[in-house]
């Protein structure tokens, strides 16, 4: 909807948390519908999503079809570039508990591995955020014993997600098809049978099951290199901002574990 106004809030009240279109829920509901076409053995088994509303109305419906969990890991969620002192902090991303009000089927069992710094990032920062984010994810998905993961956030982030699977997110030069609930695939390369560590990507933004196709397609190349974006003002006072304990991604946070095997975007 921050395409089409200025600024609309979500019914969470957050600010920079706009709601989808009516056009978006469609979108939302294709995207669930081609999963569930997909045969049983390339379901995902876990819906992991950024905690912005936008995103979770966009996992909902697979959510419901698929009948998986859904989680909220804000280390999924949109990147803001960094503010300039003077102009105060970002907002933090909603805690699950928070957006549970508003989605009540959200599992609350995943707990937050890592927060985006809300004092912004530059782009090399975001991605470095990513391949943390990714690693933690995977390491948790081990545990769990779950292989295919859909991960849903937002255009900057996914970028960045797929750059790390691809080992490009230091040279920055790969293409990731962003448009809004496009789909991309990442899989394993195996070899001779055995499962490796590179990854391979099968889709790259594909929104064929999409009525119109690609739309609202976001790249880096829309923001100048020294990109910034003004804070929430001084004094501004985050009720969902993590605390002192809780792992922001400068790295400094403990281990709490993309592993996607699919990755949509809103």
């Amino acid at each position: 909807m921050n395409w089409s106004a200025n600024e609309v809030f979500a019914p969470t009240g957050r600010p920079r948390d706009p709601v989808l279109t009516a056009h978006g829920l469609d979108q939302a509901r294709d995207l669930a519908s081609y999963l569930c076409s997909l045969p049983p053995s390339e379901r995902p088994e876990l819906i992991i999503s950024s905690p912005y509303y936008r995103c979770l109305q966009t996992s909902i419906p697979s959510h419901e079809s698929l009948r998986v969990p859904l989680v909220v890991e804000p280390g999924l969620a949109e990147w803001f570039p960094t503010a300039p002192p003077e102009t105060g902090l970002h907002p933090s991303p909603a805690r699950a508990e928070t957006m549970r009000e508003w989605f009540p089927t959200l599992s609350l069992s995943w707990e937050p591995l890592l927060y985006p710094s809300n004092r912004g990032e530059d782009v090399a920062e975001l991605h470095q955020r990513a391949r943390r984010c990714l690693e933690l994810i995977e390491k948790r998905c081990q545990a769990l014993g779950l292989q295919r993961v859909l991960l849903v956030s937002h255009a900057a982030t996914l970028i960045a997600l797929g750059r790390a699977l691809l080992e490009d997110d230091l040279k920055r030069t790969i293409q990731i098809g962003t448009g809004t609930a496009s789909l991309s695939k990442y899989t394993r390369r195996i070899n001779d049978g055995v499962v490796g560590s590179v990854w391979k990507q099968e889709l790259n933004g594909d929104a064929s099951f999409l009525r119109k196709g690609v739309e609202r397609e976001w790249s880096f190349e829309h923001v100048p290199d020294n990109v910034s974006e003004p804070g929430m003002g001084q004094g501004w006072f985050d009720e969902e901002a993590p605390s002192l304990s809780e792992p922001e991604s400068s790295g400094m946070g403990a281990d709490r574990s993309s592993t996607s095997g699919l990755t949509p975007k809103m």
